[in-house]
């Protein structure tokens, strides 16, 4: 998978991926930050309007976000605090908001016979984040 990404200029340890997933045609971002404060705030500036900073608690590790945008239509986020213990279990945490927001959005009604693609969205979703997780401690030289 090619990792893409972007900082945002003039501020420090500040990243977004943007990730495409094919089989329902939707992008999702994974915004990273020193906090997730600070996460929101670069989404903020992606997103014009959408106010994220201040729904956003200082002491989290990571946040999910659905929003109507005016401009974006329906937007999946998720913010990420670049230095967490147990990274790839808030990833997973986070990821599963996110897969049950698309299901929702699809009408995709998930029961023990119907979940096949739940668990799709939610590996991709979570695959993704991990790699972004990793890139971002990597490039930032974050032990």
């Amino acid at each position: 998978m090619k990792l893409n990404s972007y900082a945002l200029k003039g501020k420090r340890k500040l990243r977004v991926y943007p990730f495409f997933l094919p089989l329902y045609k939707i992008s999702y971002y994974i915004y990273i930050g020193e906090t997730v404060k600070d996460a929101a705030y670069y989404a903020d500036q992606d997103f014009k309007g959408s106010d994220l900073v201040d729904g956003v608690r200082i002491d989290t590790n990571a946040q999910a976000v659905q929003m109507s945008h005016a401009d974006h239509g329906v937007v999946h986020l998720m913010l990420l605090k670049g230095v967490m213990e147990n990274p790839s279990s808030v990833i997973a945490h986070e990821a599963l908001h996110i897969s049950w927001d698309i299901c929702e959005r699809f009408g995709i009604l998930l029961s023990p016979e119907n979940h096949e693609a739940q668990a799709y969205i939610l590996q991709e979703i979570h695959m993704s984040a991990e790699l972004a997780h990793k890139d971002y401690l990597k490039r930032y030289k974050i032990k």
